[in-house]
């Protein structure tokens, strides 16, 4: 339920960017879903 005090305030800011990154371990093999999850952050670059 809608309290009738609730109201909608429109903020023009500017989209929230944060920068994110992975780290690979050298000796260790990646999984299947950890490769494909790189594979589409590349991708989005």
């Amino acid at each position: 339920m809608i309290d009738s005090e609730l109201v909608e305030l429109r903020v023009d800011t500017p989209p929230i960017y944060r920068p994110l990154g992975y780290l690979v371990h050298t000796n260790r093999t990646l999984s299947n879903a950890a490769r494909r999850m790189i594979e589409e952050l590349e991708a989005a670059r």
